[in-house]
């Protein structure tokens, strides 16, 4: 991941809860650091569950469009156990990539999975 985002000199990461948040919350800001050639990762922390499931393959495509990566996780936010995997995982992803901006959902939305990834969000990162 890391060495095929080397060429960019900066990276932007959007953190998502539901298919179709980035692209549809932050798309028309995202398209404009690409073109200030920053490179763009998706990171949504809900996978959708069940063969067949035309969500991921609509978020990707967004993504493709956008000339954006994304980066799955193995469980939903909704399901995990355990918030601090979450926050470990975003913590590496921040290390290594070191993005110069971090989008995460609002604190005020009324859905509660956007909720607890903006409280994961900001746990593992609070320099942002």
């Amino acid at each position: 991941m890391e060495a095929e985002l080397a060429h960019c000199p900066s990276v932007v990461l959007a953190i998502s809860t539901l298919t179709g948040d980035v692209a549809g919350g932050c798309g028309s800001a995202l398209l404009k650091r690409r073109e200030h050639s920053d490179g763009v990762l998706f990171l949504p922390l809900s996978v959708p569950t069940g063969d067949g499931d035309q969500s991921t393959d609509t978020q990707n495509r967004a993504a493709e469009l956008m000339g954006a990566r994304v980066i799955i996780t193995e469980a939903a936010v909704r399901e995990a156990e355990n918030p601090a995997e979450y926050q470990m995982l975003l913590e590496r992803i921040v290390r290594e990539l070191n993005p110069h901006t971090i989008l995460i959902p609002s604190q005020a939305d009324d859905n509660p999975e956007r909720r607890e990834a903006y409280h994961i969000s900001r746990a593992a990162l609070p320099m942002y």
